[in-house]
Parts: C-alpha cells; structure tokens; sequence
C-alpha cells in the first residue's frame, strides 16, 4: 500500500565549495552548518545561508535529514 501523505525530507543534504551544506527543496536556500549542537552554547546545530552567489555550486550526496 503506497503511503500518498508521506512527505518528502525538507532538506537536501551535500556539499557546497567543498563545505558539508543542505538545500532547502522548496525555497532554493543553501545553508552551512556553523556549529555542531553543544558548541558556542547552542542546543541544536547551528545552520547559516550562504549567499545566493554561491547555490548553483551546491551537489547533492542524500537526501535524508541530518
């Protein structure tokens, strides 16, 4: 039985200029992970936009949430 309310992952996650990045699927948004949960006193990772310049240089490796 196919499942038709299951939802695609928000974010797809490679590299972008050789960073470890995601992409969000519907806004087009290219981010890079600052901070890893626990460091500069955040609870949860930390993720900031590239600037739009940069997107077209994202790749995707997967597509599952990180």
């Amino acid at each position: 039985m196919c499942n038709i309310f299951k939802m695609k992952p928000e974010w797809v996650y490679g590299t972008c200029n050789n960073s470890p990045a995601r992409k969000h699927r519907k806004k087009g948004n290219v981010q890079m992970k600052l901070w890893k949960a626990g460091e500069q006193g955040h609870k949860e990772d930390y993720w900031h936009n590239f600037d739009p310049s940069w997107w077209h240089l994202f790749k995707p490796t997967t597509l599952t949430n990180k």
